[in-house]
């Protein structure tokens, strides 16, 4: 995701300093294929914010390194593409993120493991089993039960 926001800013800055203008991409004789693959390149970053809460966490830390490595390999070949200085410390950054992330997911560091060993979207969905020191109060649950007879009950903790 985060790359994804450093391209965005990069075309932001493209259009703002004039340079997109340069070199548009209209005069390009890019056919309905090389669009969608730019399609998929751009949407591949952003599921990678939403796959991990779907995937093993094995899945999903091979998922991570495989398209960290090809973007940090696709930045890479394109740095000297770009003539602006903005561009080249954007895509510098890219990189460092995209290594970053192959070195988080890639020796397993801990927090790395401790967070995906969560199941995240578990917790949002289903309502978690109790927990086995669970203190019983059946005080306060009889007078949660007789507050559904009112309109409003407010709950100070």
């Amino acid at each position: 995701m985060v790359v994804t926001l450093i391209y965005l800013y990069g075309d932001i800055l493209r259009i703002c300093s004039g340079d997109l203008a340069k070199k548009p991409m209209t005069g390009k004789n890019f056919n309905q294929f090389v669009w969608l693959g730019i399609a998929v390149l751009m949407l591949m970053l952003i599921l990678m914010v939403f796959l991990p809460l779907v995937l093993p966490q094995s899945v999903s830390r091979w998922a991570n390194i495989s398209v960290a490595a090809f973007f940090f390999l696709f930045n890479l070949v394109g740095l000297p593409t770009y003539a602006s200085l903005y561009d080249k410390f954007l895509l510098a950054v890219s990189l460092g993120f995209n290594g970053i992330t192959i070195w988080y997911a890639g020796i397993g560091v801990e927090p790395y493991n401790e967070l995906m060993s969560t199941p995240i979207l578990a917790t949002k969905l289903y309502i978690p089993p109790p927990r086995p020191k669970i203190v019983l109060r059946p005080g306060l649950i009889e007078r949660q039960n007789e507050g559904l007879q009112h309109k409003a009950n407010f709950i100070f903790g």
